[in-house]
């Protein structure tokens, strides 16, 4: 599903950070888009299929995953004239914006490639919300929001210098770590990766070291620790709520892995 939502205002200098759009996914004909004048306003674009861009009075493509950041002032110039290709972006400005993007290790004018999508369209898809919800705005939440999009982007950015691991990989790991305490299939996950079984099984291993099932007990097993500090809770409900509806196999699994039982693990925190 797309979602986009657009309405461009004349930038004013007492504003701290106004946004004024954004789009996910915008899905566009075979085109090219140039703005000779820009819009007025900083422009951050992410670009799922590879593109056209005009960087110092060159024009060159550029490959799928690539970001490309807009200074106010300058022109935009990107598609692809052959195929149809989709893009995320975010219009804003502000005085605070510069100073956010440098706080951020965002250059201008310099298209990098960004190998977590998905990181961005949380952030944007949040920020969509408060822009088209019942209530009016809230200019809080909405910098909070844009902050936290570029501080985990600019994270994922210096953490993926290297071999950029697959996104379908993360898809799956944040599948994992959504349904946490749920049962969960292998088919489920190399659906989720959209891989074969044993090829998700592979790469998965690869990027993160342990299996899918053992990154799951492991998220189980610090869960469990966490709710061995509630003493409102007994062993039997921290099980169900870790997962395990069995308590002699929680007590087996936690055992194996704290060297202790889980009456004897929560005596260790008082």
């Amino acid at each position: 599903m797309i979602f986009k939502t657009l309405k461009l205002t004349q930038p004013r200098p007492d504003v701290e950070l106004h946004i004024s759009g954004t789009g996910i996914r915008e899905e566009m004909r075979p085109s090219i888009i140039d703005r000779p004048q820009g819009t007025g306003d900083r422009l951050l674009m992410f670009f799922h299929d590879p593109v056209m861009l005009e960087i110092d009075d060159r024009i060159r493509q550029y490959p799928a995953n690539t970001l490309m950041l807009w200074e106010d002032g300058t022109g935009h110039y990107y598609g692809n004239p052959e195929h149809r290709w989709r893009h995320s972006w975010i219009h804003f400005h502000g005085r605070s914006a510069a100073a956010l993007l440098a706080e951020n290790s965002f250059a201008a004018g310099s298209p990098l490639i960004f190998a977590r999508p998905g990181v961005m369209e949380e952030y944007l898809l949040n920020i969509y919300k408060e822009l088209t919800g019942a209530y009016v705005p809230d200019t809080v939440i909405l910098k909070n929001l844009f902050h936290c999009m570029l501080r985990e982007m600019d994270r994922t950015i210096r953490e993926t210098a290297g071999p950029a691991i697959p996104e379908r990989i993360f898809r799956a790991k944040a599948f994992i770590e959504k349904n946490q305490t749920g049962k969960i299939t292998l088919q489920q996950l190399a659906a989720v990766s959209r891989l074969s079984v044993p090829h998700f099984c592979a790469e998965f291993k690869k990027w993160f070291g342990v299996s899918p099932v053992e990154y799951q007990l492991r998220i189980r097993f610090e869960l469990a620790k966490y709710l061995l500090g509630n003493r409102n809770l007994n062993i039997t409900e921290i099980a169900a709520q870790a997962g395990s509806g069995d308590i002699f196999q929680f007590s087996k699994m936690f055992s194996k892995r704290a060297g202790q039982s889980p009456s004897a693990f929560r005596n260790t925190l008082r």
